[in-house]
């Protein structure tokens, strides 16, 4: 993996630095590039699009594909962000070519309903390539109409291009980037590979589009004769294009459709942008090979971007191609660094919203820092862990993030076989909750944290949760469990207790209230029964049944409580029937699934150990003043308030202007001397590098 870091050096210096590296510079004396106005969506979907300059020029597919250009990579970055979905129709003489079915229809205000709200959504993507010279664009039926959780728009256009004496047709192929809506669901769509030739499934299927739709194109406009292939994509469009890269390498040659054109590996300019992992490999052999032998395809993202550690390695994927890791490099306390000065000044630029968000540290993944609860306010509030008892293991967003994957692989969903059983109610949740940037997750949670059926499902839900991790240590009744696991389950029953103790006095309007939202979302419960499973918690200790009895009946009491409260604050909180009813399991999402998911990602705390405070600070329950009560400086719930506490900068580093700003630091066509300037021609001292 290639740490991106920006260096200015001298010739003998350069040269010895060019002796161990595949990246080489630019020629700078020989290439002119033009800037060009176009306009992109921004990841965080709002209701305009944004205005922004690339800077461009057909010599930047003269090199090989395998060695990496920086101005290419800022250009390509341009492309997938104008593939983003746009927001509405600026020419009012907009006419979209989509080809589908054998029939090529020219989409426009005249032949579109008012309501149609999807024919224009590559408008965007369509202007850059035809500013660019490139002719034909069309698009597939896909990137027209309203998305679905399997679907993927593509634009494909051409123009001709001369490099080192030989004339080439360029096939530009781009796949919708983001705006993509329900396609947020083919993101988690990983499957056990018997549908997907081992590759992750829902990358693959958007991948098999892509190649439909492209190699079509290039039999029907009849392109023969020598071609390169430019193919760009950033997030879910990364993933794919990284696969339509390495199928267009594998299977040109043999294709029927691609007969009449010839097509080099070093001719395939792949270039992904904050790229998930959909290639599967079995071996550490194997693996290395798909990076080596597919060395033209070129992955940029951060090491800290959650996005590009799915799939997970544990289960076998990664990426075709050579990865890129963008490093900031910068004192985190006082943004001083000259590259990070000049990424935030290109970010306040592209997008002032984000800039801010970003630069007051509240979405910087460089400013995270492990959490832990504190009671020093007279409330429960989150504050950063500076004691010294700070956890050594995980300092930094990339370790702390790979840490809850890797537990997760380790300990609940350890191979992709397993993570089928889990894919529909993570769909559910990413789609419904992740994917939805209103105000509706925040009032949801808001609805949730206030709910009696949330609290009494979290007291059955914990008792569950570590009667399973009991299990696992085949530990089958009371009777075996050490003192410090006696104490852990009876925290699940003092929290019971105290519930039960709670709701002992409702009113009767209070008790008819919980007992419609019971009845409201089928869960086969009432508020009695409720009680009830909470005294089964309480009682679980001095239970004669076996944990695997207690369990079952917890398992069974989690699910259907928490399915309520998901329920009810949902609908609180705004969300439409159908959308709760996905969520909840009334179309086939097994809500103990989520539990299960949701707790160990919350809970679990393998891995994550305290540097001096000795094992009590390892136990989620210790006893104060003779009574048990929560530890705030357990492991467990550091874990949890390191996660919630740093929410805000887990997907910042994802967004496409941050990413393209990042990568204009290391570019020499974006430099205060030539900004502002109509025509450019690369200085000679402007010659920079990548280590």
């Amino acid at each position: 993996m290639k740490r991106l870091s920006v260096r200015k050096v001298s010739e003998a210096a350069f040269a010895a630095v060019l002796a161990c590296t595949q990246i080489v510079p630019i020629n700078a004396e020989s290439t002119e590039y033009k800037m060009y106005s176009y306009h992109f969506t921004p990841h965080e979907i709002t209701d305009t699009d944004y205005t922004d300059e690339m800077a461009y020029s057909d010599d930047y597919f003269k090199d090989a594909a395998s060695v990496y250009n920086n101005h290419l990579a800022t250009a390509s970055m341009s492309l997938a962000s104008s593939s983003i979905s746009a927001n509405a129709v600026r020419d009012e003489d907009l006419s979209i070519n989509c080809y589908d079915n054998g029939t090529l229809t020219a989409l426009n205000k005249k032949n579109t309903s008012a309501d149609d709200t999807y024919w224009y959504k590559s408008e965007n993507l369509q202007e850059l390539l035809t500013n660019l010279g490139f002719e034909d664009f069309e698009v597939n039926k896909n990137y027209t109409v309203q998305p679905g959780e399997q679907t993927i728009g593509a634009g494909v256009a051409t123009k001709k291009i001369t490099e080192n004496g030989k004339t080439y047709t360029l096939i530009a192929i781009v796949p919708r980037s983001a705006g993509y809506e329900k396609e947020w669901a083919g993101n988690f769509t990983i499957g056990d590979g018997s549908n997907s030739e081992g590759f992750a499934e829902g990358f693959y299927n958007a991948m098999t589009e892509v190649v439909r739709f492209s190699a079509d194109y290039v039999q029907r406009h009849g392109i023969s004769g020598d071609t390169k292939i430019w193919t760009v994509g950033y997030s879910r469009g990364a993933a794919t294009a990284n696969l339509v890269g390495g199928w267009y390498a594998d299977n040109a040659a043999s294709d029927p459709r691609l007969t009449n054109i010839s097509l080099q590996r070093e001719d395939i300019y792949a270039y992904t942008f904050g790229t998930p992992a959909g290639v599967h490999y079995d071996t550490e052999a194997e693996k290395e090979a798909l990076h080596t032998n597919y060395a033209f395809i070129h992955n940029i993202f951060a090491a800290y971007d959650p996005v590009s550690m799915l799939a997970l390695d544990q289960w076998g994927f990664t990426r075709y191609g050579t990865d890129h890791t963008l490093d900031a490099g910068y004192d985190t306390a006082s943004h001083q660094d000259t590259n990070t000065s000049a990424m935030l000044a290109y970010l306040q630029k592209l997008n002032p919203t984000v800039y801010t968000i970003y630069s007051t540290g509240g979405g910087d993944p460089d400013v995270f820092s492990p959490k832990k609860f504190s009671l020093a306010s007279g409330s429960l509030s989150i504050v950063n862990d500076t004691s010294a008892d700070i956890l050594d293991t995980y300092k930094s967003q990339e370790t702390f993030l790979q840490g809850r994957l890797a537990f997760l692989a380790k300990n609940l969903i350890k191979t992709r076989e397993d993570y089928v059983k889990y894919q529909p109610v993570i769909q559910a949740f990413m789609v419904i909750y992740l994917g939805d940037y209103s105000a509706r997750p925040a009032n949801m949670m808001k609805y949730l944290t206030g709910d009696v059926l949330t609290k009494a499902g979290v007291c059955v839900m914990y008792a569950q949760y570590v009667i399973s991790r009991l299990q696992e240590k085949l530990v089958t009744t009371v009777d075996g469990l050490s003192e410090s696991e006696k104490a852990q389950l009876k925290a699940a029953a003092d929290m019971a207790d105290q519930l039960l103790a709670d709701t002992e006095n409702f009113s009767q309007e209070e008790i008819d209230d919980i007992n419609q939202q019971l009845a409201q979302y089928g869960t086969g419960l009432t508020f009695s029964e409720v009680r009830t499973y909470l005294q089964l918690a309480s009682a679980a200790l001095n239970s004669q049944k076996t944990l695997e009895q207690v369990f079952t009946l917890l398992n069974y009491a989690s699910t259907n409580i928490m399915a309520a409260a998901f329920s009810s604050a949902m609908k609180a909180a705004g969300y439409a029937s159908d959308e709760i009813q996905r969520l909840t399991g009334v179309k086939g999402v097994n809500v103990s699934y989520l539990v299960k998911f949701l707790s160990a990602l919350l809970l679990g705390s393998d891995g994550y150990t305290s540097s001096s405070n000795g094992e009590q600070y390892n136990e989620l329950i210790i006893s104060e003043n003779g009574k048990l009560q929560l530890n705030l400086e357990s492991d467990q719930l550091r874990v949890l308030a390191t996660l919630v506490g740093n929410s805000g900068s887990y997907m910042r580093v994802h967004n496409n202007e941050v990413i393209l700003s990042w990568l204009r630091t290391q570019d020499s066509y974006f430099t205060p001397e030539t900004k502002d300037k109509d025509d450019y021609v690369v200085p000679d001292t402007s010659v920079k590098y990548f280590n």
